[in-house]
């Protein structure tokens, strides 16, 4: 049995239906809801007649009650055949919702274009990358992938890249849903970079920062100016709300590769090297003076913990030793009980 979420029933007299049924298109609509938040937001799918090719998407609000239709539907792009087709996704409990709807291509096909819904008002405003060099250029076909979304409308996703009819890698990008900006975010110009390179996302948070890496570059993006930041190299640890993000990068001591933990502010791109790789213990006089530390755990305010790799007099490995950095100063101070080594 389905329970409507309690907003909906403080009072019989508070109970409104939803979805779309009130305008000539859907006097005869089949309704059916596919999400429901925990916060009271509904949204779901509505066909004009039980056997039509057409599919809207619509979301009702916990506030006021209204129904509103969502998706991309009003030009004739997003007119498949003589139908549109709209599809939920996902629904937030702030009310953003997430879907795509169908454009037509060559020979019957179409692609799948992604949008980002507020449900407060039902504006719609598309997702991706398009353009030549997102366009596989035999069909028209073009790949966009949202892959995250956040409570606060904030979302990132990737987009194929094409030189005619080759792929050649991909594009990450993200959007503001309350402003319908999109930016292509990443590392993708300069000398350093590789026309085929490939970029992804890691995560990103409530408050707009999102971490990712462009080959084996690591960065941050601002999600309200699209402005990247190359942070580290190697491998990505966390990012938190406040915009403190940790990593590690390889090091080449001579006889290997090492790690190195850092920390660095999205903020001013300012990065610290972090860990305990100062001093006899933490350095190996084997292999060309190997030192090793890695991240843990990462505190909202900025508190990093970790572990580095120990060295008896020999050189050999002996153990490990944790460790707590502050990421505004870099200042590492080893924890635990322990004895003089």
């Amino acid at each position: 049995m389905f329970l409507l979420p309690a907003q909906w029933l403080s009072a019989a007299q508070d109970l409104r239906p939803a979805g779309l049924f009130d305008s000539p298109e859907f006097t005869t609509a089949s309704n059916e809801w596919i999400k429901v938040s925990e916060s009271g937001w509904i949204c779901g799918h509505a066909r004009p007649k039980a056997n039509s090719s057409d599919q809207a998407a619509w979301v009702t609000s916990p506030m006021d009650g209204v129904t509103r239709r969502i998706g991309l539907t009003g030009s004739p792009e997003f007119t498949v055949e003589g139908y549109r087709s709209s599809t939920v996704v996902k629904l937030t409990e702030s009310g953003w919702v997430q879907g795509y709807s169908n454009s037509p291509i060559k020979n019957g096909d179409w692609n799948e274009v992604p949008w980002l819904a507020n449900g407060a008002t039902g504006i719609t405003h598309r997702a991706g990358l398009t353009g030549q060099e997102f366009t596989f250029s035999p069909s028209g076909r073009q790949i966009s992938t949202l892959k995250q979304l956040t409570e606060s409308g904030y979302a990132w996703g990737i987009s194929s890249r094409y030189r005619g009819a080759n792929r050649i890698g991909q594009a990450v990008w993200m959007m503001d849903g309350r402003k319908g900006t999109v930016f292509r975010v990443g590392l993708f110009t300069g000398a350093e970079t590789a026309d085929d390179a490939e970029s992804d996302g890691f995560r990103l948070t409530d408050s707009g920062w999102l971490a990712g890496r462009s080959g084996d570059a690591v960065w941050v993006a601002d999600a309200a100016t699209g402005t990247t930041r190359r942070m580290g190299f190697d491998r990505f640890a966390g990012i938190t709300e406040s915009g403190w993000m940790a990593g590690t990068s390889g090091t080449y001591s001579g006889g290997g590769s090492d790690d190195a933990a850092w920390v660095a502010s999205a903020a001013n791109g300012v990065a610290r090297r972090i860990g305990l790789y100062e001093g006899p213990h933490y350095t190996s006089n084997l292999s060309g003076g190997r030192r090793n530390s890695f991240i843990r755990f990462m505190t909202e305010s900025g508190w990093i913990s970790g572990q580095s790799d120990l060295f008896g007099n020999s050189g050999s490995y002996s153990g490990t030793a944790a460790w707590v950095a502050d990421a505004a100063t870099g200042a590492t101070r080893r924890v635990g009980l322990f004895g003089d080594a």
